[in-house]
């Protein structure tokens, strides 16, 4: 079992993700909208994996993964944008992203995610998995 956060500004967005994530075998324990709310649910509630957006208002997903990282470095962490580009690929390994997923996100990409954070796969590396 994944134990899955998932956050994005959006609540449609959330609700799609989850809904995939559910599809792809994860369970999803939670949903927030900010990379604040985020870090308050983490400190109360364990989990295995977070999807974030890349863009977020207030605190992007790039600096929401580095204080994952930091504060629990065991999470794995995927993070979604519309814009997979060099510079948000740098800004994800940077940040200790683990994956890095292109949107629209399929259920196959999630299911890999899944795969890999119950085997702790590799960081990431490369191009991002479209």
């Amino acid at each position: 079992m994944v134990r899955t956060l998932i956050v994005d500004d959006t609540q449609e967005t959330r609700t799609v993700l989850s809904q995939i994530t559910t599809l792809a075998g994860g369970v999803v324990v939670g949903d927030v909208a900010t990379g604040m709310e985020a870090l308050v649910w983490l400190a109360n509630h364990p989990v295995d994996l977070v999807i974030t957006d890349f863009q977020m208002p207030g605190m992007p997903g790039d600096v929401l993964a580095a204080q994952i990282r930091a504060q629990w470095p065991d999470v794995r962490i995927a993070m979604i944008s519309v814009l997979a580009d060099a510079d948000i690929d740098a800004k994800a390994k940077a940040a200790g992203v683990h994956w890095l997923l292109s949107k629209p996100v399929t259920v196959d990409q999630i299911e890999r995610v899944i795969r890999g954070s119950t085997g702790h796969g590799s960081r990431l590396s490369g191009a991002a998995p479209r």
